[in-house]
């Protein structure tokens, strides 16, 4: 298909469910150029999250914080917890749950986890490497160093 206006045409091809449910089933970040309609279909921006978790932060709104949705994306890649939505963000037994499976995941949380001394002690007394991701000012903090090893014993 020939057009005088390639930008009109590319335009097309991102509004197509179609051709997007196509590309992000197999470049699940191609989300990243659907037409904002398609960003907001349960669908396409399932399939994508479910070929590639970090297309979760292209998802709209509303679908960072659907449950099918962002389970499909954590299945895929954990480091999606970063773009889950409410009520998501401030979860604490599912931040601990993915923190225990990979500690870095410290470096991602919601201001409200990170700011949470008992959230943070609790994930590293049930994640102990877990503590080499907590920031700077945390380690350093005489208190906080000596309630994570009263924690852990």
């Amino acid at each position: 298909m020939e057009t005088e206006h390639p930008e009109e045409f590319v335009r097309q091809l991102w509004s197509d469910k179609s051709w997007v449910l196509d590309r992000v089933s197999k470049r699940g970040l191609d989300l990243r150029d659907a037409a904002a309609i398609l960003k907001n279909d349960r669908d396409v921006v399932t399939i994508a999250v479910s070929q590639d978790g970090r297309a979760l932060q292209f998802a709209g709104e509303a679908l960072r914080a659907d449950p099918e949705v962002v389970n499909a994306a954590l299945s895929n890649d954990v480091r999606a917890f970063q773009h889950v939505g409410p009520p998501f963000r401030d979860d604490r037994e599912l931040a601990l749950r993915l923190i225990g499976t990979r500690p870095e995941l410290v470096k991602l949380l919601s201001p409200t986890l990170m700011t949470d001394l008992g959230f943070l002690l609790d994930a590293i007394a049930s994640t102990p490497g877990a503590m080499r991701y907590v920031d700077q000012a945390h380690r350093s903090s005489k208190e906080f160093a000596l309630s994570a090893v009263e924690r852990n014993g």
